[in-house]
């Protein structure tokens, strides 16, 4: 047989597995860091110590640096700065990411029986400045404009620098200085020809929050930042939310919870209403019965004669049943709502 034999192949090698490139993986920061303006430290102190209560494992810091706020921001040196920023502001800064957090009013009190519903910024300078010393100038009685302040507070602060330029010598020479936001709103309440620059709610059957520019002053323009004198509480910072690490979003979403939203009430602030549905319309006439808590029936009343002092058509009555008989009137169709 002349067919030559196959010679044997040798057995191929086994392909080389390439091996996938290794990514290193950052570390996530279990860090937070908070640049503020002086007088918003009191909030951002109750704001992280509530966080930090249920994430004992996370590093914060907070320091009170004032107007450099935002240079140390930017430099990168703070995870959000805490500013009472002035609309001005915020237009100077429109590549910052905010997170609002409330509102810092300036409430200017009158005495009911002055009859004067609203008042304009430019005319609320010239009483401040001394320069508009009868209410008969603005539209009210025949008398003599006594002016009262909490120095320092955060309202005294908004119209000092808002409405007199930051000029310490601006404010009138016989101004009233007091202790305390409510020895202001006392004040007003004694002397019905003051005017006081406050920032809570006095006692709603002798004085009431005047109107600024023809923008009524209540819990809706207020919450919803339509009222002119105030200054908005701002988180910021120079980054975008899918840059921002996981604790931080996890602080961010703490602050728009029930709990954080809270905090600002508590600390004089007005939180920020970010519900995101306009101003609400109210019909002329209503009624409305509630039934609730003993506990709340102080507070409700309250509420419920400022409301109908701006809303003169509406009937709203209060029940102090207790919690449990409130939910069986409302089941039986005996009232409207039950306040629990």
């Amino acid at each position: 047989d002349n067919q030559e034999e196959d010679e044997p192949q040798p057995e191929p090698e086994p392909e080389e597995e390439e091996e996938e490139p290794v990514v290193a993986v950052a570390e996530e920061s279990n860090e937070l860091s908070f640049c503020i303006w002086n007088t918003a430290f009191p909030l951002m102190e109750h704001l992280v110590g509530v966080f930090q209560e249920n994430n004992p494992e996370v590093e914060i810091r907070v320091d009170s640096l004032g107007s450099e706020c935002l240079n140390e921001l930017t430099a990168g040196n703070f995870s959000f700065a805490l500013y009472d920023m002035s609309p001005e502001e915020r237009l100077l800064n429109t590549e910052m990411q905010e997170f609002h957090i409330g509102y810092t009013p300036a409430i200017i009190f009158i005495h009911r029986e002055l009859g004067i519903e609203f008042l304009n910024q430019g005319d609320l300078a010239a009483i401040f400045r001394g320069e508009i010393n009868n209410w008969a100038e603005v539209g009210g009685p025949d008398a003599e404009i006594i002016v009262a302040a909490a120095e320092d507070t955060h309202p005294w602060v908004y119209v000092h620098w808002a409405l007199l330029d930051g000029d310490s010598e601006a404010w009138r020479d016989d101004m009233v200085y007091l202790g305390s936001l409510e020895e202001v709103n006392t004040f007003v309440t004694e002397n019905w020809n003051a005017i006081a620059v406050s920032g809570t709610w006095g006692e709603p059957e002798q004085i009431m929050p005047v109107g600024i520019d023809g923008v009524p002053t209540d819990g809706i323009t207020l919450m919803r930042g339509e009222y002119p004198m105030q200054w908005a509480n701002i988180l910021i910072t120079d980054r975008q939310w899918d840059d921002l690490s996981d604790i931080e979003h996890q602080f961010i979403d703490f602050v728009y919870s029930d709990r954080g939203w809270e905090i600002p009430w508590m600390e004089g602030y007005v939180p920020w209403d970010n519900s995101g549905e306009g101003s609400i319309e109210v019909p002329e006439n209503g009624r409305l019965s509630i039934a609730g808590s003993t506990l709340m029936a102080d507070t409700m009343n309250e509420a419920i004669a400022r409301f109908t002092d701006q809303h003169l058509g509406w009937e709203i009555s209060y029940d102090p049943v207790g919690g449990q008989d409130s939910l069986e009137a409302l089941v039986n169709g005996e009232v409207d709502v039950s306040l629990n």
